[in-house]
């Protein structure tokens, strides 16, 4: 907003009814409103429009972050350095893990109540 349209807008508010000045506020909201949903669309529409390029690099920034905090490292790399990733299943019951199975189904009915029939 220019110098001149915010002190026209000061002095209808000065010398406005109360009415009038929640109209102007009212207003002003609705116009501020209007302009974060246009910069929020002019943001999404850049986001898609800056290729993929771009938002790879900000992955890998993101994934660089994490990877300090002991996140994952690149495929690649961990390939090139001999590093295999096997995911292993864990069963969980009464509060201990296990990875079999059996074993997990066997504690659970251990720790089952016993019925008296």
């Amino acid at each position: 907003m220019s110098d001149m349209a915010e002190n026209m807008l000061a002095q209808s508010r000065a010398y406005g009814t109360s009415e009038e000045r929640e109209v102007l506020a009212l207003e002003s909201i609705a116009d501020q409103l209007r302009l974060l949903v246009e910069l929020g669309t002019r943001a999404a529409n850049s986001e898609v429009s800056r290729g993929t390029a771009e938002v790879a690099r900000a992955d890998a920034a993101d994934k660089r972050a994490w990877e300090n905090e002991g996140g994952s490292l690149d495929k690649g790399l961990g390939a090139s350095l001999g590093i295999k990733h096997s995911a292993t299943a864990q069963f969980e019951t009464g509060g201990y893990r296990y990875t079999k199975l059996e074993d997990a189904v066997a504690q659970a009915k251990r720790a089952r109540p016993r019925s008296t029939s």
